[in-house]
């Protein structure tokens, strides 16, 4: 009986680690695709501002 239920705990907790690690990676690859939003969007707004001087310099 003590068996069985180390194995069945043992299957439980091989699960659980396995799903935690693939939750664990889909959030990894939302968080990268979000920072790589952020850096395009700071990046264009960077290039955008800096145009924005150049043409006030000009001007």
């Amino acid at each position: 009986m003590a068996a069985r239920f180390m194995s069945y705990f043992l299957v439980v907790f091989l699960a659980s680690i396995d799903n935690l690690y693939t939750y664990l990676t889909g959030a990894k690859i939302i968080y990268l695709l979000l920072m790589n939003w952020l850096v395009g969007q700071i990046l264009r707004l960077h290039s955008v501002l800096s145009i924005f001087s150049l043409i006030n310099r000009v001007c």
